[in-house]
């Protein structure tokens, strides 16, 4: 065939097609990494757990103990579900606030079934849990549940003074409710 004089410059000049190719190539490069960042940070928000989303009526006797309505939202697992109470500022400033007791499952009772919250039972709506005051654990030394020390929970004289409550997700490890109740007689 016939080589003109346009096929001779390109074939000799080849400087102009290296650059194109280059940033062909830092493009696809770019791309790839993206969707490998993308991918990556996809699955870590996969990864972290929700808490379930719940609210309760809760209140406090030294007679009857912790009793928990669940008034709407989320149906949690019995067996997945903790409750945590502790000292407010109303206790003072010993350095109290936040320390307090956790109660095991198998001391809340699903009193709409009579069965424990280790025993496979569901937490919905309309359904109450109760702890009475002999299954809440005696931390801070026993203090937290002696009806005869100045920071018992179940002193006479600290009816009025306040509790902060807590109901966690075990699964996801997050408070799925937190409120604060009075002492009751």
């Amino acid at each position: 065939g016939v080589i003109n004089m346009a096929t001779l410059k390109f074939l000799r000049d080849k400087k102009a097609v290296s650059p194109v190719i280059g940033v062909m190539l830092m493009l696809v490069v770019a791309i790839i990494l993206a969707a490998v960042v993308s991918s990556y940070a996809g699955s870590l928000a996969e990864g972290e757990k929700k808490a379930p989303q719940a609210s309760f009526d809760v209140k406090f006797s030294q007679s009857d103990g912790l009793r928990v309505l669940h008034t709407g939202g989320d149906v949690l697992q019995g067996k997945d579900t903790k409750i945590r109470m502790e000292y407010t500022e109303a206790w003072g400033v010993g350095g109290y606030v936040g320390q307090g007791a956790t109660i095991p499952q198998a001391n809340i009772t699903h009193l709409n079934t009579g069965k424990n919250f280790t025993e496979g039972v569901t937490f919905k709506p309309g359904d109450v849990a109760v702890v009475t005051p002999d299954k809440i654990p005696p931390a801070k030394g026993g203090k937290f549940t002696d009806p005869t020390d100045e920071l018992g929970i179940l002193n006479p004289d600290n009816v009025g003074k306040t509790l902060k409550v807590i109901i966690i997700d075990e699964n996801s490890g997050k408070p799925v409710y937190t409120t604060v109740v009075p002492i009751d007689r």
